[in-house]
């Protein structure tokens, strides 16, 4: 559960920053696109978190 809701999160945050940027280029604003892409960043940051995670506990031992 740890790991979704920073997705969530980031799809949220994705969703403002996409509604606002489409705003002030004067585009079409695309929920698909955008909830995708944030979700994809998510998952990576994810991914490094956990690396990183894994690191610092390698390093303690």
């Amino acid at each position: 559960m740890k790991h979704i809701i920073p997705i969530i999160w980031g799809m949220l945050l994705g969703l403002v920053i996409g509604f606002i940027g489409a705003a002030l280029t004067q585009t079409k604003f695309q929920v698909g696109t955008t909830l995708i892409v944030t979700a994809i960043g998510g998952v990576l940051l994810n991914i490094i978190a956990m690396y990183m995670e894994h690191q610092v506990k390698n390093v303690k031992a």
